[in-house]
């Protein structure tokens, strides 16, 4: 379904994630704020007690309304603690289910949570800002048995490429259910994943193997037509690349550039750290791959 959706809109084939958690990509995402060797994320430091330049926050200067919603609990990671300081208006966890939703220990399924976000989005006055957190291919990476895709048949790594699978027909039937919406013709889509695929091989605390920073990206906007983008991008460029496409004068400070501003590309790069507490940081630019050790 990704791939469907990918002929609607820009691709980004060079996106790299600013850690190897959801909490440090997260921190790029929505504060374009990277990493930092040595420091655990800004979401569970206590010591943090300040506004970032969040999309929550800039929006601000344009009326938009915020909203966070996931398939847990919000507690976890210091999410709605930390969000709620940053510009976020409202939080959906895991109270909003029925007790019939499929559901692990993180949380419910990917089309549960698709599902009530269409429900609490088609509600929402305009404007507005939602983030939507999945967690269905995460460990144990179960999913519902009834659901209608086309499983993977290989033995190795099984489960975990049926709970990818499962994902991707839960987002393509949330896009198609979203396009029902007259909202869908106002509404810009940024899909994009915390981190890459962690192998077993590595310790996702420490290791700065390139592929655990991979993350696919895709933009579906109004007047958006396919391309692929090659340019190498963070997480961190994805606030100034929504305050270009919407236009206009913002102020904010980020860590990073629009990816569709007319910059050589010979300038762009993406820097990532483990998210252990290491000394470790790795910069993607052009074809190569530089690693520092900070001892």
């Amino acid at each position: 379904e990704f791939d469907k959706l990918s002929n609607e809109g820009m691709l980004f084939t060079r996106m790299f994630s600013t850690g190897s958690r959801t909490n440090r990509g997260m921190s790029g995402t929505l504060l374009s704020f990277p990493a930092i060797p040595r420091f655990e994320s800004i979401f569970k430091d206590l010591s943090i007690n300040q506004e970032f330049s969040s999309l929550a926050n800039v929006l601000k200067q344009r009326n938009y309304s915020s909203n966070f919603i996931f398939s847990g609990d919000l507690k976890y990671d210091n999410m709605e603690g930390f969000l709620s300081t940053q510009g976020y208006d409202k939080f959906y966890g895991d109270e909003q289910y029925t007790e019939d939703a499929f559901s692990t220990s993180w949380g419910v399924s990917d089309e549960d949570l698709f599902k009530r976000s269409l429900q609490i989005l088609s509600n929402e006055q305009e404007p507005f800002f939602s983030t939507i957190l999945t967690i269905s291919n995460h460990p144990p990476y179960l999913f519902p048995e009834d659901s209608p895709f086309d499983r993977v048949e290989i033995t190795k790594n099984r489960n975990r490429l049926n709970a990818f699978k499962y994902s991707d027909w839960a987002l393509g039937n949330f896009i198609s259910e979203f396009k029902k919406l007259s909202l869908y013709d106002r509404t810009i889509f940024v899909i994009l994943g915390d981190h890459g695929f962690i192998s077993d091989d590595f310790d996702q605390n420490t290791s700065i193997e390139l592929a655990s920073y991979h993350i696919p990206c895709l933009i579906l906007a109004p007047g958006f037509k396919q391309t692929i983008n090659e340019r190498i991008t963070g997480q961190v460029d994805i606030i100034p690349t929504i305050l270009d496409l919407l236009g206009g004068f913002f102020t904010h400070h980020s860590w990073g550039t629009s990816m569709l501003n007319n910059m050589e590309e010979k300038t762009d790069f993406a820097i990532m750290v483990p998210s252990g507490m290491n000394h470790i940081v790795g910069m993607v630019q052009n074809n190569t791959f530089l690693i520092y050790n900070f001892l």
